[in-house]
């Protein structure tokens, strides 16, 4: 699993990020899945390998953040 956490002023918790990878073992497999979490300021991604072997690539993400809001 690899993680890491975006700043950006215009996230909130109540917002959702769409996360795709672009290019990486995802076009010949499915090799990976994401997970995103929203927080206030920033957000985090996480990387996680789901194949049976070690990958070692660059993998390319695209993300989309929606402002959500509450009720």
């Amino acid at each position: 699993v690899a993680g890491f956490i975006v700043s950006n002023t215009l996230c909130a918790n109540t917002d959702a990020v769409l996360c795709s990878i672009k290019s990486g073992s995802v076009t010949i497999g499915g090799n990976y899945s994401i997970t995103t979490v929203a927080g206030t300021g920033a957000f985090e991604i996480w990387l996680r390998n789901t194949s049976a072997g070690a990958l070692a690539e660059a993998v390319v993400l695209n993300f989309a953040l929606i402002k959500g809001a509450t009720a």
